[in-house]
This record gives structure tokens, C-alpha cells and sequence, in this order.
């Protein structure tokens, strides 16, 4: 029998130390989304993940870092709306 691995959103939410949800607009990032990955691997390197938001919540992203002030300020400086709904839990 072989062992699955768990999913990297999983293993994300266990290993960043932040994470904040941001709402993606109607029409989709665009090339804010390339704008989002040049600012995290300028700041964080390699040491950051982007997932999609989860079910029930549609249109909603997650940023994952270890740093909170500059994953606040990557947010604010990239004009990112934070989704503040609670996270629904199983």
C-alpha cells in the first residue's frame, strides 16, 4: 500500500507562520498576478506560496509567508482587498 502525500495547501498551512486571503476581482488578477509573484520572490525568495481560496468561497486566493509586516506590506503596496470572512471549517 503506498502513502499519498499530503497537498501542498495542507502542508502550506502548517508550515507558514501568516497567511491572509485576498479577493481576487471579477475579471480575474490579470497582470496583477505577475506583479504579486515579482514582489514575493523579490521579498521572500523562495520561501513563500500562493493557493487558491477554498470551497464555499469563491474568488479568494491565499498568500503564505513567515514574515506578517511584510506580507502586510507586499498587501498594501500591491493594492490587494483582504477577504475577512471567517475560514469555514470542516
Amino acid at each position: 500500500m503506498s502513502r499519498r502525500t499530503a497537498p501542498a495547501k495542507k502542508t502550506d498551512d502548517e508550515t507558514f507562520a501568516c497567511r491572509v486571503r485576498i479577493i481576487i476581482p471579477g475579471g480575474g488578477l490579470g497582470e496583477k498576478l505577475q506583479a504579486i509573484q515579482d514582489m514575493f520572490r523579490e521579498r521572500f525568495g523562495r520561501v513563500w506560496a500562493m493557493h487558491a481560496g477554498e470551497r464555499g468561497i469563491p474568488d479568494t486566493a491565499y498568500l503564505y509567508s513567515n514574515d506578517p509586516v511584510a506580507l502586510a506590506e507586499c498587501v498594501t503596496a500591491l493594492g490587494l482587498e483582504i477577504d475577512a470572512r471567517p475560514k469555514k471549517t470542516p
